[in-house]
């Protein structure tokens, strides 16, 4: 006979995976503030992931609490224990990299999470060193060199695999994925490193609705802040494209704009307008 409950085990995920998309801003019903529709979600979140940690399939709703902007504090650190939980699991499995990718996005470097940072790290290093070569490790990589950890940690082993993936598939992703790792990886190139920043620059201004657009800026200010300019151009292009969408996806694209500007740049005002909402 199945575990009680295990029945509806797919539903409730994928109603959990719903829910968990449900961006926290505008037309919410006058019932419910921003602050309990965002401890709803996560809440139901973290309950259901308590009981069925034990499943593969919590891989997909692991992927979506992870990747909400406004999961913080207690929350976020529970979030960050029951994902390790199941990657001591199943953290050598293929679609481990749909838990991997959001849990380094999550951590924003509190004392929580940076507690669990060579765990993290440690589980990153271990599924690359088996999946390093297929297409999905692309992504995997991005997330890490596009995450807060990477400035903070030089794991060579990362670095030696993003250059390897990025050489062998230009054109995954239609290259965007190559590019961000390139962009990560240049600052040392003299010689190739300014025509691989101008190159990004250029690929932005010309497809500032992609999806991947916050990445490459990302990549950008995280490994080239201390270019000329490149804090201004990345800020303009973050503001620009978050004036036109969800600002979730955004925020700590724009927390990294704040902290990277000079103290009189004109945009500052502005990103702290966006940031407060």
């Amino acid at each position: 006979p199945s575990e009680p409950g295990s029945a509806n085990l797919r539903g409730v995920d994928r109603r959990l995976q719903i829910r968990l998309r449900i961006p926290l801003t505008g037309g919410l019903p006058r019932v419910l503030s921003k602050r309990s529709l965002r401890y709803m979600i996560s809440g139901s979140a973290l309950a259901w992931l308590t009981r069925f940690n034990d499943k593969p399939e919590a891989n997909f709703v692991f992927k979506p609490l992870l990747g909400r902007a406004d999961l913080k504090g207690e929350a976020a650190t529970q979030a960050m224990s029951l994902a390790l939980e199941w990657l001591s699991r199943f953290g050598q499995e293929k679609a481990a990299s749909f838990v991997l990718g959001p849990l380094l996005k999550t951590s924003a470097l509190t004392p929580q999470s940076t507690a669990l940072a060579d765990v993290i790290i440690e589980r990153v290093v271990k599924w690359m060193s088996r999946w390093n070569t297929t297409p999905d490790a692309g992504f995997v990589l991005v997330d890490w060199f596009t995450s807060k950890w990477s400035s903070s940690f030089f794991v060579a082993e990362l670095r030696d695999a993003a250059a390897v993936w990025a050489a062998q598939y230009k054109t995954v992703g239609s290259g965007v994925p190559a590019t961000i790792l390139e962009v990560s990886l240049c600052a040392s190139n003299a010689r190739e490193g300014p025509k691989i920043i101008a190159k990004a620059q250029g690929w932005v201004n010309g497809h500032p609705k992609h999806p991947l657009a916050v990445g490459v800026l990302t990549a950008l200010i995280l490994h080239h802040s201390g270019i000329a300019e490149l804090p201004e151009f990345v800020a303009d292009r973050a503001l620009g494209i978050a004036w036109r969408g969800d600002l979730g996806p955004l925020r700590s694209l724009l927390e990294l704009c704040l902290d990277r500007l000079p103290p009189t740049n004109a945009h500052r005002g502005e990103t702290e307008v966006l940031l407060a909402e």
